[in-house]
Formats: C-alpha cells, sequence, structure tokens
C-alpha cells in the first residue's frame, strides 16, 4: 500500500488525475502486453504468463478474445520454476534476476548424461495437478521456492556446476512446455502469446 501510495503521488505530480490512476496485478501487465501487443482480436488466443513472482503469482493463464483477456488459472509465487532458477543462480555465485543469462548459457555444455541426473532431481519438486493440467504444485519436501536456499543447497551439494547448469535449464523447458501443451490440450486454442521472464 505504502509504495502504490508513493507511486501515485509522483503521477499526481507529473499531472495525472487521481481518480485516473489504476493499478493493475503484474501478470495482467504481462497478459495484456502479450495480448494486445499481438493486435488481432478476431479470434481467440491462449496468453500464458510465468516468471519468478508478482502480485503473489508466478503463472497464469487466460484466454483473450474480443479485445479483452479472460483468465483461467494462476499459480502462487510459492510454486515459481522462475524463483528456483533465480535461487540456483544465487547457489552458484552468480546474481539472482540478471545472470540467469550465464546458467543458461553453460546448460548445453554438459553431458546429456549428467545434465539428465540432475533434471531427474528437480523434476520431481514440481507436479501438473490431475485435477487441472494448468496448475502445478510442489512435491517430495520442496519448499515455498523464494525460501528454498537451504533446501537446494543440500540437493546439489557436490554436483558438477555444468550438470546442475544443463538439469535446471532441461527442467525449467519440460515444465514450461508441458504447460503450453496442458493448455492448449485444455482450450483447443493453438495460437499462444507468451509473457514474463521465464518465456
Amino acid at each position: 500500500d505504502r509504495h502504490r501510495a508513493e507511486r501515485k503521488k509522483a503521477a499526481v505530480q507529473f499531472g495525472f488525475a487521481p481518480g485516473r490512476i489504476h493499478f493493475v496485478d503484474h501478470h495482467t501487465a504481462h497478459a495484456a502486453g502479450a495480448y494486445y501487443g499481438w493486435g488481432r482480436f478476431d479470434e481467440p488466443i491462449l496468453v500464458l504468463t510465468n516468471d519468478g513472482a508478482g502480485d503473489g503469482l508466478c503463472a497464469s493463464a487466460s484466454i483473450g478474445e474480443g479485445g479483452r483477456l479472460r483468465r483461467l488459472a494462476a499459480v502462487p509465487e510459492s510454486e515459481s520454476v522462475g524463483n528456483i532458477y533465480a535461487m540456483i543462480t544465487f547457489l552458484m555465485g552468480m546474481v539472482p534476476l540478471e545472470h540467469e543469462y550465464k546458467l543458461m548459457g553453460m546448460a548445453p555444455y554438459a553431458s546429456e548424461k549428467s545434465s539428465r541426473q540432475v533434471y531427474e532431481m528437480f523434476r520431481r519438486l514440481l507436479e501438473f495437478r490431475t485435477d487441472d493440467p494448468l496448475l502445478w504444485e510442489r512435491r517430495n519436501g520442496c519448499p515455498e521456492t523464494y525460501y528454498s536456499y537451504d533446501f537446494f543447497r543440500e540437493m546439489l551439494e557436490l554436483k558438477r556446476f555444468d550438470a546442475v547448469c544443463g538439469g535446471l535449464q532441461m527442467f525449467a523447458e519440460d515444465m514450461l512446455s508441458t504447460w503450453v501443451r496442458n493448455a492448449i490440450q485444455k482450450t483447443g486454442i493453438r495460437n499462444v502469446a507468451l509473457s514474463g521472464g521465464c518465456f
């Protein structure tokens, strides 16, 4: 609330009328950027957002049609693939939310075998829900992803840095591509717009 008040005050100082200032949640803003940026409103499009976290969520699935967005599902930030990636970036001695590209760049240099072993460790931590394939949940003792430093440090101790990068990238790609397939299958909509840091 304090941050919103400060932002509103700054906007008013720039000449905006207070009654015309509205706040939009993080994933709605991502979805709007993808949908309205696409610019075609004559047919439905599946709009998926995924990033570390924003306004309590890490992902959302919506349908854009006729110039409007309708949210179908939202995943809480406690289940965040992006937060996991950021935490591993930090564990690798780099700056989270900035140096993830370095891990992604290292990923192809790891052997398929070593990457697959680390991937299997990550894969068992998140699982798509059987009652709604647009949602996933943490499993097998994975803590809320924002508070997972000790958990991942113990899990990855003595694993080669390139294998960690390769397994993490494989995991992130698998989770996101499976999610996209699930959303297409559930909605029947094959036009897809993606937004957010993970995408």
